[in-house]
């Protein structure tokens, strides 16, 4: 009888560790799926804003240039679809997956529309190129900072 009994205890131990050694795997199991998701999302929002960040840099040197010369804007149309960002797609995954960067897009945006509004304003050419200037540079450390930020974010995951 206490055979019996000291068995059926050796039985309910390792029924309840190889529960506990299953449960523990499917949880490191699921964690690492996250990471991995996650991960995933931010490396491709970097992209998302590189990529912007290079048309926007090339679309401005382009105003810039107009500024500078009689000669009227380039055509980039070609060059927009070789970037191709998706700023929908940007505002989502800052959104679900790294929501500190929201206050920082958002001041992205802010700069971007200051740089658009400066564009059409009239004004004459050197005052236009000396506020572009300074705001575009603001604009790019911005674009940087978050791309850095991103970056940092991927190492952590």
């Amino acid at each position: 009888m206490e055979k019996e009994i000291l068995s059926m205890i050796g039985i309910i131990i390792g029924f309840g560790l190889s529960v506990l050694k299953d449960f523990i795997t499917e949880k490191t199991k699921k964690k690492y799926k996250e990471n991995e998701l996650r991960r995933n999302k931010l490396e491709e929002l970097y992209i998302e804003v590189d990529k912007w960040f290079n048309y926007s840099s090339l679309n401005q040197a382009n105003f810039i240039l107009s500024l500078s010369t009689d000669k009227n804007y380039l055509d980039l149309s070609e060059e927009r679809k070789k970037f191709n960002y998706d700023l929908i797609k940007i505002e989502m995954i800052i959104s679900v997956y790294i929501e500190k960067l929201k206050d920082e897009y958002n001041e992205i945006i802010t700069k971007k529309t200051e740089l658009s509004k400066l564009e059409m304003k009239e004004l004459n050419k050197e005052d236009k190129k000396e506020k572009y200037i300074d705001l575009n540079n603001n604009f790019c450390n911005l674009m940087q900072n978050m791309k850095k930020k991103i970056a940092d974010e991927v190492k952590s995951v």
